[in-house]
């Protein structure tokens, strides 16, 4: 937590103590709770905490998550409906932005969480955004999924929601002062756990997969 409090500090971020929480999400049951505290001021502990529009909580699997976010893109679906049957409504660009903006948006602002969901699970994201698609487009049914893709100029959102995680994540250890990747005399040096250090070998190569797709 001093690490955090310096980091904030550095950016000129304000956290407020009293507003925040911790969460504990292993599978152990902890026996007694651990005092923590942040710029001197003690955090309280709670059963569920929301993070990246996400309510994380024990019991709140990737199953479950992905039920909420659906439900929430199902209830903007039909509202593009009705937005794409008005005669004199919106063009097809405007539905395709809102179609970005309102429900897409859901699942790319909560990547780091959503990458770590199943094939099932992201292919169920994937059915979502070719639904949302094929309303804003006014195609039919029986459109193949590679055509949606292209006249929308969009990826498939399973890849998207990777490589904008494998990015965030990048992003987040390169953070000047406080990354663990420092830069010194044309020597390259990565100060981070093996697991870790595997795992950012392995996202800079998935990266430039993307890239050269």
């Amino acid at each position: 937590m001093e690490s955090i409090y310096k980091w904030c500090s550095y950016w000129k971020l304000a956290i407020c103590p009293d507003k925040s929480a911790i969460i504990d999400l292993s599978n152990k049951n902890l026996t007694s709770l651990p005092g923590i505290t942040y710029a001197g001021i003690p955090l309280t502990w709670s059963e569920s905490i929301k993070y990246l529009g996400i309510q994380l909580a024990k019991n709140n699997q990737n199953g479950r998550i992905l039920r909420n976010l659906r439900s929430k893109a199902l209830k903007k679906i039909n509202g593009l409906k009705i937005l794409g049957y008005k005669r004199n409504g919106p063009t097809t660009k405007h539905l395709i932005t809102i179609a970005n903006n309102s429900i897409l948006s859901l699942f790319y602002y909560s990547c780091p969480i959503i990458n770590n969901f199943s094939e099932t699970h992201l292919k169920a994201c994937n059915v979502i955004q070719t639904t949302t698609l094929r309303i804003a487009l006014g195609v039919p049914i029986w459109t193949p999924n590679i055509v949606l893709l292209k006249l929308a100029g969009q990826e498939i959102m399973s890849v998207k929601i990777r490589r904008l995680a494998i990015q965030s994540f990048i992003k987040q250890i390169a953070t000047h002062s406080f990354s663990p990747l420092t830069h010194t005399n044309d020597e390259f040096k990565l100060q981070i756990v093996e697991k870790d250090a595997d795992y950012l070998r392995v996202a800079f190569q998935n990266l430039i997969a993307f890239q050269t797709m």
